[in-house]
């Protein structure tokens, strides 16, 4: 950008852009939004899922496990019940059949014990198996039969 004098040119800071060489100051990226550069950047572009910038920022910085966000986020939010993180920088997964994620803190999926099972995937608890049936293996999707007598 030129300097409001008109004397010379100068680079923009980081976390800032100028997408010309107008007369005046340089642009805040906004929250969410990173320059990619630290210095001398001509446009902001949004963070990619997994990762935030809290604004006026020249990268955008990956969530911790247990956490996620979406496009152009500005903070990382906890994983919904039923799903669970356990790399930085990555979305929240729904767990598989036969694992849960009873709270928001979970990192990585639980398997269900023996006696209790879960057939569908993204859930919080793992019932027990109905009276009459069982399961002797974790990560159940689904109670057996037990044999007559």
């Amino acid at each position: 950008f030129v300097t409001s004098n008109m004397e010379k040119c100068s680079n923009c800071t980081a976390g800032r852009y100028a997408p010309s060489a107008p007369i005046g100051d340089c642009h805040l990226c906004v929250a969410g939004s990173f320059t990619g550069v630290t210095i001398a950047a001509e446009k902001c572009s949004p963070c990619s899922p997994g990762s935030y910038s809290p604004g006026e920022s020249p990268s955008c910085s990956l969530c911790p496990a247990g956490k996620s966000s979406g496009n152009a986020a500005s903070a990382c939010s906890v994983c919904e019940v039923g799903k669970a993180n356990a790399v930085p920088g990555f979305t929240c997964d729904a767990c598989s059949a036969g694992e849960v994620a009873p709270n928001d803190t979970m990192k990585t999926c639980r398997s269900c014990e023996p006696g209790k099972m879960q057939g569908a995937t993204g859930q919080a608890f793992c019932p027990e198996c109905e009276a009459g049936k069982f399961t002797p293996y974790l990560k159940s999707t689904s109670c057996a039969s037990c044999a007559p007598g």
